[in-house]
């Protein structure tokens, strides 16, 4: 794949999972790569996890290269405003705790290599824990709970355009 005349290729570090990079045009995906989101998946991500959308423009899309680190995800949502992908989230969820602790360990491993010691860490409980690193490309969230890992890219155009908000404004976009 060739990136050549693409603007964004030289405006971004290329930060994010797969073909879906924080601040790329979504225009730039293809159909195989993303789909909308229909009604019915706002609703559901609205009642179950409390993810809305926040911003006028936004779009949702579910990330059909759901794999991460060599291993399938469960939930795999792209998230754009203006037409730029500004979130991107990879949820891994496992019946095995072998798996479930290998892919945390794998994904606090990758980021660490990839942008150092993390800048903030918070347990928020016994069984919830958050690592964040900032960059100028944004910011990753590792989020460990019982029931799953989620790794979550944000672009820095939400710090262009909003306040710093704290680390759970960060995490859920409000």
């Amino acid at each position: 794949m060739s990136f050549e005349g693409c603007d964004w290729f030289w405006l971004t570090q290329m930060e994010g999972i797969n073909e879906y990079i924080l601040d790329r045009p979504i225009a730039d995906l293809t159909d195989a790569s993303i789909r909308e989101f229909w009604d019915y998946d706002y609703d559901k991500f609205a009642r179950e996890y409390g993810i809305v959308r926040n911003f006028p423009g936004e779009v949702f899309y579910h990330a059909n290269n759901n794999k991460f680190l060599d291993r399938e995800c469960f939930h795999t949502v792209v998230a754009a405003r203006d037409g730029k992908i500004y979130k991107i989230l990879f949820r891994f969820i496992s019946r095995s705790t072998e798996e479930y602790v290998a892919f945390q360990e794998d994904a606090y491993d990758y980021l660490t290599h990839k942008f150092g010691n993390p800048s903030e860490t918070r347990r928020l409980s016994e069984f919830h824990k958050i690592s964040v690193w900032d960059g100028r490309f944004g910011n990753v969230i590792l989020e460990i709970d019982m029931l799953g890992v989620n790794v979550i890219y944000t672009s820095s155009m939400l710090r262009k355009r909003e306040k710093k908000k704290s680390l759970l404004g960060r995490l859920f976009g409000s």
